[in-house]
Protein backbone atom coordinates (compact mmCIF):
# COMPACT_ATOMS: atom_id res chain seq x y z
CA UNK A 1 0.00 0.00 0.00
CA UNK A 2 1.30 3.44 -0.86
CA UNK A 3 0.39 6.57 1.03
CA UNK A 4 2.07 9.04 -1.28
CA UNK A 5 4.58 10.32 1.25
CA UNK A 6 7.89 11.81 0.19
CA UNK A 7 11.14 12.13 2.13
CA UNK A 8 12.76 15.55 1.79
CA UNK A 9 16.46 15.83 2.58
CA UNK A 10 17.09 19.52 2.97
CA UNK A 11 20.32 20.81 1.34
CA UNK A 12 23.03 21.89 3.83
CA UNK A 13 22.89 25.59 2.97
CA UNK A 14 19.15 25.64 3.70
CA UNK A 15 19.29 23.32 6.70
CA UNK A 16 21.64 25.70 8.53
CA UNK A 17 19.62 28.89 8.02
CA UNK A 18 16.34 29.34 9.91
CA UNK A 19 14.87 31.77 7.37
CA UNK A 20 15.67 29.54 4.38
CA UNK A 21 14.43 26.47 6.23
CA UNK A 22 11.16 28.23 7.05
CA UNK A 23 10.68 29.06 3.37
CA UNK A 24 11.51 25.46 2.40
CA UNK A 25 8.94 24.02 4.85
CA UNK A 26 6.27 26.32 3.45
CA UNK A 27 7.17 25.84 -0.23
CA UNK A 28 7.30 22.03 -0.11
CA UNK A 29 4.39 21.55 2.30
CA UNK A 30 6.47 19.59 4.80
CA UNK A 31 4.14 17.87 7.25
CA UNK A 32 6.62 16.16 9.62
CA UNK A 33 10.00 17.64 10.54
CA UNK A 34 12.81 16.99 13.00
CA UNK A 35 14.61 20.18 13.97
CA UNK A 36 17.14 20.79 16.76
CA UNK A 37 15.93 23.41 19.27
CA UNK A 38 18.88 25.74 18.58
CA UNK A 39 17.82 25.98 14.91
CA UNK A 40 14.12 26.10 15.72
CA UNK A 41 14.85 29.08 17.96
CA UNK A 42 16.09 31.02 14.92
CA UNK A 43 12.80 30.54 13.07
CA UNK A 44 10.02 33.00 13.79
CA UNK A 45 6.91 31.07 14.87
CA UNK A 46 4.78 30.30 11.86
CA UNK A 47 1.56 28.36 11.72
CA UNK A 48 2.77 26.30 8.77
CA UNK A 49 -0.41 24.95 7.19
CA UNK A 50 0.94 21.46 6.52
CA UNK A 51 3.35 20.95 9.46
CA UNK A 52 1.31 18.66 11.72
CA UNK A 53 4.15 17.00 13.64
CA UNK A 54 7.34 18.66 14.82
CA UNK A 55 10.06 16.62 16.52
CA UNK A 56 12.75 18.44 18.51
CA UNK A 57 15.86 16.40 19.23
CA UNK A 58 19.61 16.49 19.70
CA UNK A 59 19.68 18.93 22.62
CA UNK A 60 17.44 20.22 25.43
CA UNK A 61 14.48 22.34 24.37
CA UNK A 62 13.25 25.27 26.45
CA UNK A 63 9.72 25.29 27.80
CA UNK A 64 8.99 28.54 25.98
CA UNK A 65 10.05 27.15 22.64
CA UNK A 66 7.93 24.04 23.19
CA UNK A 67 4.92 26.15 24.19
CA UNK A 68 5.26 28.35 21.11
CA UNK A 69 5.72 25.54 18.59
CA UNK A 70 3.20 23.09 20.06
CA UNK A 71 0.31 25.39 19.12
CA UNK A 72 -1.70 23.95 16.22
CA UNK A 73 0.48 20.83 15.91
CA UNK A 74 1.86 17.81 17.73
CA UNK A 75 5.30 18.47 19.21
CA UNK A 76 7.48 15.52 20.22
CA UNK A 77 10.45 16.17 22.49
CA UNK A 78 12.78 13.32 21.46
CA UNK A 79 15.78 14.56 23.44
CA UNK A 80 17.29 12.04 25.80
CA UNK A 81 19.98 9.44 26.24
CA UNK A 82 20.49 7.25 23.21
CA UNK A 83 19.72 4.14 25.20
CA UNK A 84 16.32 5.55 26.12
CA UNK A 85 15.37 6.63 22.62
CA UNK A 86 16.30 3.51 20.66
Amino acid sequence: MSLGAQLSIVPDRIRQDGHLLSDYIEEYGINIATIPPSLLGTIQYNNFCELGTLVVAGEPCSTGLMEDWSRDRRLVNAYGPTEGTV
